[in-house]
């Protein structure tokens, strides 16, 4: 019965019939689904959109210091190298001050220069006679150097140029004035060197601190950067060089470095010389950019580069 507020009068329904009615209602809202998905699950499959590859991680190898799982070859732990720590940063304030820049000394590299020669085998001698007999003639071989590429290591220690050492946690930094565009990357994380590193001018370097002495090795040095002993003349390494540095502080503002290098190809033994740096603190004394490039106009018969620094080429 209706009433005149068009209000639904409230019935007694007996107790059989409102559980009747209740399940009714329940199917009623139950069908649509199961019919929804039935009907999906005799549709065609269309299948979902592949999702993007993560990237493959960097793989690291017991070569360079990490403990590595034999059957997959992954880092144990994870893939990735551990973040740096606050107390890693906290740590650089007990490493001794080589800040500032630092010039070569000399007159330290020409006494060493003229006192210490390299072991040169009977090929490599033969190949510096050949150097300098050329040189003298007004015919200069072509070099890397001439060729406005980088200086390489060693021969980028034995430079009359500036230097500048940054230090970081797990890492040393070495910028220097004549290959600004290359920095000498010093691992201090604790890595191995690399059984077959890839090969480059700068070569693969790793350290460790003893005491207040760098101690550096660097091996993966590309066969055709020089030895370059001084300005006079440098032949190619031939390859397989290996490099052992000992870094420290001579006296207050006085670096030195302590090489030695050997190399199957050219030495018949260990070349062993140093190196010195005086420290410069003027504000004016900074590093230059130095772009080998600017400035040239073409190169000579011999592969040398002819700079122009007065006026630009036409």
């Amino acid at each position: 019965m209706q009433l005149s507020n068009g209000a639904i009068r409230n019935r007694a329904i007996p107790k059989g019939m409102r559980a009747r009615a209740m399940f009714a209602v329940a199917l009623c809202c139950l069908l649509p689904v199961s019919v929804a998905e039935s009907a999906a699950s005799n549709a065609p499959q269309t299948p979902a959109p592949a999702s993007a590859k993560a990237p493959a991680p960097r793989i690291l190898d017991k070569s360079q210091g990490y403990d590595v799982d034999p059957d997959s070859g992954v880092i144990a732990g994870g893939v990735q190298v551990p973040a740096i720590k606050p107390s890693e940063y906290s740590a650089l304030g007990k490493l001794p001050d080589w800040s500032g820049d630092w010039a070569p000394n000399v007159a330290f590299m020409t006494a060493q220069n003229k006192s210490i020669q390299p072991p040169w085998n009977e090929e490599a001698q033969g190949k510096v006679k050949a150097y300098l007999a050329a040189t003298a003639a007004g015919k200069p071989p072509a070099t890397t150097a001439s060729k406005c590429l980088p200086t390489g290591m060693p021969a980028l220690m034995n430079q009359n140029h500036t230097f500048e050492f940054w230090f970081a946690p797990r890492r040393v930094f070495v910028f220097n004035e004549i290959d600004i565009m290359d920095i000498r990357r010093i691992y201090t994380d604790g890595r191995k060197l690399p059984d077959d590193p890839d090969l480059s001018y700068m070569g693969y370097s790793v350290g460790h601190w003893e005491g207040q002495k760098l101690v550096v090795e660097t091996n993966g040095i590309l066969p055709e950067v020089p030895f370059r002993v001084n300005d006079r003349y440098s032949i190619d390494n031939g390859g397989d060089m290996h490099v052992l540095e000992h870094i420290y502080l001579a006296s207050k503002d006085m670096l030195q470095d302590d090489l030695e290098v050997q190399n199957p190809h050219a030495l018949v033994g260990t070349w062993k010389y140093s190196r010195q740096f005086k420290r410069h603190r003027e504000p004016f004394f900074e590093i230059l950019e130095s772009v080998c490039a600017q400035g040239h106009d073409t190169a000579d018969a011999y592969g040398n580069i002819d700079f122009n620094f007065g006026s630009p080429s036409k």
